[in-house]
């Protein structure tokens, strides 16, 4: 990631000021559009907006976001290339034989793949519409993050034995990181597919780390 973000930010008086983490250089993005429907998981409104203005973000239709939507991996590692600042490929063909170089995904996954951030589900294949679990979202997440010590123990969620074991350190690195967390009643969900609301959720807490690779 190039750049760093601003934890809080407020506007008012046409004016923007916020609280840095150090000199440099910002951009301020806005964007006046809204979600009409974000009523249905009013707990990620600021996540969204944040993904909004900075133009990762767009709706299934006019002012609409499907929070509760399904997220596909290819939309995910879309959503980590942008949180990235890394340019789509247009020309760069990937091992997997599902991803069509004319897919809208396409640059995407191949910036992605180039980056190390995503992996194939086997035979060569991405498997790019099916719905991501959060499980593949952490591994993806870990990817980009700075290596971890592994000494973050999943014990505090009743389902930790769950977790598969190709993505325990995956999810033991962004749980470290305060990137993901679980649910209320103790749970991480691991192979519960991901809502477009959660994974919102998930890539601004990743703007928020400082711990990029």
């Amino acid at each position: 990631m190039t750049g760093r973000w601003a934890q809080r930010v407020y506007a008012a008086d046409d004016t923007v000021s916020a609280e840095l983490p150090s000199f440099g250089t910002y951009a301020v993005f806005a964007d006046v559009a809204t979600f009409k429907d974000m009523g249905q998981a009013s707990w990620a409104r600021d996540a969204v907006d944040t993904l909004l203005g900075a133009n990762m973000v767009v709706g299934m239709a006019p002012g609409v976001f499907e929070p509760n939507g399904l997220l596909t991996r290819a939309q995910f590692a879309t959503l980590l290339v942008k949180a990235d600042g890394l340019a789509p490929e247009r020309f760069t063909p990937t091992p997997f034989t599902d991803v069509a170089p004319t897919a809208w995904y396409a640059p995407y996954v191949a910036a992605a793949y180039r980056a190390g951030l995503v992996v194939g589900v086997g035979s060569g294949s991405f498997a790019p519409d099916a719905p991501v679990t959060r499980e593949e979202m952490a591994v993806m997440l870990s990817k980009a993050i700075l290596e971890d010590d592994g000494s973050h123990s999943l014990a505090r969620f009743s389902d930790a034995g769950s977790v598969a074991s190709w993505a325990r350190a995956g999810v033991e690195a962004v749980v470290g990181a305060g990137i993901m967390t679980g649910f209320p009643d103790g749970t991480f969900r691991p192979r519960s597919v991901a809502t477009r609301a959660q994974a919102a959720a998930v890539v601004a807490s990743y703007l928020g780390y400082d711990g990029k690779t």
